[in-house]
């Protein structure tokens, strides 16, 4: 049989598909936004105490510790699907995330 007869039948990925590799690209960006506004923040007591301290009376006076709080639940809720998804034991497809 020649070769150009034989095909390798490869499923066609659907659009579905194709949104959520770019959900998990946003989120992924998320995630690295998150982790590096975390380690500056928390590096300014290497500076100083009071740079730290003076850096929390400002998040707390201007309420932006308070709307942190719910926008880092939703980050957490956001990321367990895509931790799993990305995970050997957990197939990815269409129909959302199953175990396999």
């Amino acid at each position: 049989m020649a070769q150009a007869n034989i095909t390798s039948h490869v499923r066609l990925r659907n659009h579905i598909s194709g949104y959520t590799d770019v959900i998990q690209m946003l989120t992924g960006v998320l995630l690295c936004c998150f982790v590096l506004m975390h380690m500056v923040l928390v590096s300014s007591v290497i500076l100083s105490p009071k740079i730290m301290d003076s850096l929390a009376v400002f998040l707390e006076t201007s309420y932006l510790a308070q709307i942190g709080g719910p926008i880092i639940l939703l980050v957490m809720i956001l990321f367990s699907p895509h931790g799993k998804c990305r995970s050997a034991r957990w197939n990815c497809g269409s129909s959302g995330v199953r175990p396999r």
